[in-house]
C-alpha cells in the first residue's frame, strides 16, 4: 500500500529469481500504446500539463475499508498518477498539492498534481496521502 512495501516486494523478488509486475492493466491499452509511440517521436511537442481521470470506486468489498487498501487513490488514482509518470518519462513531480475529502472511515481521497513505475508511483500516492492525512499501520515500519 505504500512505496516502502513496494521496494520490500522488488528485493524479495530479486533475490529469488521471480517475475514481479503490479497490475497497471491500462499501460497495456491501445491508447496507451500510441500514447507512448507519439511521445517517443516528439509528435506532440513537450507536454507540460496532464489531466487525468478515471471513473468511479469499485464497488467491491474492500473498496471502503482502509485496512484492506480501500480507498479512490489505491483504487483508481494510482491509474492516472501512473499515466502521469509515463507521460512525463518517470520524472517525480517538483511538487504535489493534494486536496481532498474523507470519509469518516477515513477514505475517499481526491488527488490534484501538477507536474509529473510502481514505486514512483506509491512514493508520489505516499506524498498525497500523507498530506491528506490517510495513513497505514505499514507506513511506520
Amino acid at each position: 500500500m505504500n512505496a516502502m512495501e513496494v521496494k520490500t516486494m522488488v528485493k524479495a523478488a530479486q533475490e529469488k529469481k521471480v517475475f514481479l509486475m503490479e497490475a497497471f492493466w491500462t499501460r497495456f491499452f491501445p491508447a496507451s500504446e500510441k500514447v507512448c509511440s507519439l511521445l517517443d517521436q516528439r509528435a506532440v511537442g513537450d507536454v507540460v500539463v496532464l489531466h487525468a481521470e478515471i471513473g468511479r470506486l469499485p464497488s467491491v468489498p474492500w473498496g471502503e475499508q482502509k485496512k484492506l487498501g480501500g480507498g479512490a487513490l489505491l483504487a483508481v488514482g494510482l491509474y492516472c498518477v501512473q499515466l502521469a509518470c509515463m507521460v512525463f518519462n518517470r520524472e517525480k513531480p517538483e511538487s504535489i498539492v493534494a486536496s481532498g475529502f474523507l470519509y469518516e472511515t477515513g477514505l475517499k481521497e481526491s488527488p490534484i498534481m501538477s507536474h509529473a513505475d510502481s514505486e514512483l508511483v506509491h512514493s508520489i500516492l505516499d506524498e498525497v496521502r500523507k498530506q491528506l492525512g490517510v495513513f497505514y499501520p505499514q507506513d511506520h515500519s
